[in-house]
């Protein structure tokens, strides 16, 4: 698959003006496999590609805010030889500022509906596109020139850094 976007936003509880910086990378893993308290966010390996942020822009309470465009990640996971539909995928956040800078945002825990959310759009190529045929459904290259995907978000609570691991 050819990602032409991927869009990471979360929702804001309450507002947030503080300065905050950090640097998102996806796992290197074909399968990211759930976090626990033995494999966390730090213990795992990371891709190359990253998406860094240094902001004291205002969040307001009650609102969706961008993190950014993670495509870089996304097709970093999407390209590796071990990878196939249906695999986990996980961004881990890493803090690069002072001690407190911060943002605040809802995790699938605290509420699912304000859950992360990563919006994933894609092309396959011609020749992939006419022989991929999934269970669960066919994509017709002709009929749907680019699709979109949605994903489940778990945030890891505890000690940083903050990870987000999406499941189809």
């Amino acid at each position: 698959a050819i990602i032409t976007s991927a869009v990471l936003e979360v929702y804001n509880p309450a507002s947030s003006w503080i300065r905050v910086a950090y640097a998102i990378n996806a796992e290197a893993a074909d399968n990211s496999a759930s976090f626990s308290g033995d494999s966390g966010p730090a213990s795992r390996a990371r891709g190359a590609a990253a998406v860094f942020s240094d902001t004291d822009t205002l969040w307001s309470a009650g609102t969706w805010n961008s993190l950014g465009q993670m495509t870089a990640l996304v097709q970093e996971v999407v390209n590796r030889p071990g990878w196939q539909y249906g695999n986990s995928l996980s961004l881990i956040a890493q803090g690069l500022g002072g001690q407190w800078g911060r943002k605040f945002f809802t995790s699938y825990d605290g509420n699912p509906a304000y859950a992360p959310r990563l919006t994933i759009t894609f092309n396959l190529p011609a020749a992939a596109a006419n022989s991929y045929v999934e269970p669960e459904f066919y994509i017709d290259p002709q009929a749907v020139p680019s699709a979109n995907a949605g994903f489940n978000a778990s945030a890891l609570r505890g000690a940083a850094p903050l990870a987000v691991q999406f499941s189809s």
